[in-house]
């Protein structure tokens, strides 16, 4: 048997694993949701409460993705992996 060694050939040609930065928007998005089905249950100002944490949280994540995208473009150099 041949043990396997961690640098191969090949590694050399695997790109980087771009993760997204953490964000509280998702955590901001369900707690919307959680305060939006409380009001189901209860008062109307509370659907119209969670409607707007629920879009305030929606609007943060879209303008983090929108940021992370401008910057992801700009240190690309154009090309398409060649």
């Amino acid at each position: 048997m041949t043990a396997h060694t961690t640098t191969d050939a090949h590694d050399d040609d695997e790109q980087d694993i771009h993760l997204p930065a953490p964000s509280l928007s998702p955590a901001i998005i369900a707690l919307g949701v959680t305060i939006a089905c409380f009001g189901l249950l209860s008062t109307p100002i509370l659907i119209a409460v969670g409607g707007a944490v629920f879009l305030l949280g929606l609007v943060t994540w879209l303008i983090d993705d929108a940021r992370t995208f401008g910057q992801a473009s700009d240190q690309t150099d154009g090309g398409h992996g060649h």
